[in-house]
């Protein structure tokens, strides 16, 4: 993504992560084997679990949350 220029939606993303922006909602899927940490850049709230977040989020392996608006690109 560096070579062409373009920046993902969340910066340094731990291995195996993916951020996508969907309207209000940003998705995050941990597709690794290991927990994964994700910074980000200010408190949101899970909309799957109702798990508020502090400035970052926790992802089990094979996890996936979806964060408010609250977090944005």
């Amino acid at each position: 993504m560096a070579d062409a220029g373009v920046q993902g939606v969340l910066p340094d993303l731990p291995p195996g992560v993916e951020a996508v922006q969907r309207g209000d909602v940003l998705f995050l899927l941990n597709h690794g084997t290991d927990t994964a940490r994700v910074p980000l850049p200010g408190p949101a709230t899970d909309l799957l679990t109702g798990s508020a977040t502090g400035d970052q989020v926790t992802l089990a392996p094979q996890a996936v949350a979806a964060l408010t608006s609250e977090i944005r690109s």
